[in-house]
């Protein structure tokens, strides 16, 4: 549960940088797809863990 808790604020912190890097170009989709492959992601383990 820790490893999980630590990856969870690593998340948090990339999360942070991506969003920097998208709004220094914002015309680049990719990082669009990037969050919603990450969403799906997360939503796949939410479920599983129900």
């Amino acid at each position: 549960m820790i490893k999980i808790e630590n990856d969870l604020i690593l998340l948090k912190r990339k999360l942070k940088k991506h969003q920097t890097d998208f709004n220094k170009n914002p015309h680049n989709w990719g990082f669009i797809g990037d969050l919603e492959y990450v969403s799906n992601e997360i939503d796949e383990v939410v479920k599983f863990l129900r």
